[in-house]
């Protein structure tokens, strides 16, 4: 075997000097390099884990939150349309009492229209009975001025008004 390593330039003793310098170099990385690097690793894996999961209850919680702001949006909407409808009952409510109102007041002023036509009509009636008494008696004191009997003439005119009435 020697001769074999000769043969390939390898010098035995220095070969297993080789191995050996490995082998503590390997053992002192190991002990001082590889576990401090393997725990940062871990530590760093165990960080972002943590973020992902602390990112994953955020996500959660923006879309609880979003869900309850969207209901609270629709129940604001609903709301405002409850109140808009409301308001416009209300309205047309208010409108319907003044309409109601202003045709009483109407149906006031047409009736005190009525009162004061009639009583104007009375009036005009009484003015033209009183003229046509006063022509009449006029006309039947020239036609009966030649009848001389004052009583045949007062019952004349007394009855002629009563026709008038």
């Amino acid at each position: 075997m020697d001769l074999l390593l000769e043969k390939l330039g390898i010098d035995w003793r220095l070969f297993i000097a080789q191995i050996i310098n490995f082998l503590v170099l390997f053992f002192v990385l190991r002990k001082f390099l590889y576990k401090p690097v393997v725990i940062m690793l871990e530590s760093r894996r165990k960080t972002i884990e943590k973020s992902l999961e602390d990112a994953l209850k955020m996500e959660e919680s923006v879309a609880r939150m979003n869900a309850e702001n969207e209901k609270k949006l629709q129940e604001i909407k609903k709301e405002a349309a409850r109140i808009l409808e409301e308001a416009a009952a209300r309205a047309e409510k208010m409108h319907e009492e003044k309409m109601g109102l202003t045709r009483q007041d109407v149906q006031k002023i047409i009736e005190q229209g009525k009162v004061q036509l009639a009583e104007e009509r009375q009036e005009v009636f009484r003015g033209v009975r009183e003229e046509a008494a006063t022509l009449i008696t006029s006309a039947l004191a020239i036609v009966l001025k030649d009848i001389p009997h004052e009583k045949i003439s007062k019952a004349l005119i007394e009855e002629s008004l009563k026709k008038i009435k």
